[in-house]
């Protein structure tokens, strides 16, 4: 099984391009994702993609310092420049469900980002029971 799960921020505004001779509408951005506190904060700049029509309808949200939830899959593409082989890392986006926007907020019809606030996203349950 190969499925990847990456929250974070974006780094800048996504880039919606067509390429290949369908051209088939790709969306590409990076998300940075930050683990540990302190002098142990590690960032993490992960690459991703995804294509067709999801591209399209996602690409006017995915605003830079947008917090996202991302699903996908890991994928290693190698190709050839120079006589030298190179490699990229991505993740690819499943294009149903794979992209949850976090931290945003509803105003007059419009999607605006609040990238520093978790406002209603994961708040503790306190003395209450759980369900399980």
């Amino acid at each position: 099984m190969n499925q990847i799960f990456i929250t974070g921020n974006l780094t800048k505004d996504a880039e919606l391009t067509n390429v290949g001779a369908k051209n088939t509408p790709k969306l590409s951005f990076t998300v940075a994702n930050n683990e540990g506190w302190g002098d142990n904060k590690k960032t993490t700049f992960v690459n991703c993609v995804l294509w067709g029509t999801g591209a399209e309808n996602r690409a006017q949200y995915m605003l830079k310092g947008q917090k996202v939830l991302i699903k996908g899959k890991l994928e290693i593409r190698q190709y050839e420049k120079d006589g030298e082989k190179k490699y990229i890392t991505e993740v690819v986006v499943d294009m149903f469900g794979g992209i949850e926007f976090l931290g945003a907020t509803q105003a007059t019809g419009s999607t605006t980002v609040d990238a520093g606030s978790d406002d209603g996203f994961l708040e503790p349950v306190v003395g209450a029971e759980l369900p399980f």
